[in-house]
């Protein structure tokens, strides 16, 4: 599988981005990126039924800085369950953090389509050309 050009720009655009993260917060938690957690998007609706436009955000704090009062970017210990919501140190948010990115590629899934649609237009040609004979 061939990468797309706009892929590939992204991948070396979000390498640099770490770099200079790493430079910058060399302390920052390997596990979490410096983001303090994890976090995912859901929607609550049961499976076929839509209970309103919108989604759930989820938020786990990082059990290697999170749960244990380090600031996610410099590894400072913060007690942030005392109301303190930015590392004195290096001022993250608590919530909020912003760490390194990650590289998202749908490459994959282009190539996938692609050959969907191929499959399509030769499956297309195929009922055209058999309709034609039951012609003759």
């Amino acid at each position: 599988m061939e990468h797309t050009e706009q892929c590939e720009e992204d991948r070396v655009r979000i390498e640099k981005v770490r770099e200079e993260y790493v430079k910058q917060w060399p302390n920052y938690c390997r596990r979490c990126n410096g983001w303090g957690g994890f976090g995912s998007t859901y929607d609550p609706s049961p499976a076929g039924v839509s209970l309103g436009s919108g989604s759930m955000e989820d938020f786990d704090p990082c059990p290697d800085c999170g749960e244990k009062n380090l600031c996610s970017r410099c590894g400072w210990g913060v007690d942030f369950s005392n109301a303190i919501e930015t590392c004195p140190h290096c001022g993250a948010k608590f919530m909020g953090a912003i760490g390194i990115p990650r590289h998202e590629c749908y490459c994959y899934e282009i190539e996938a389509q692609n050959m969907i649609d191929k499959a399509e237009d030769a499956f297309e040609r195929m009922r055209e050309a058999d309709a034609k004979v039951s012609r003759c």
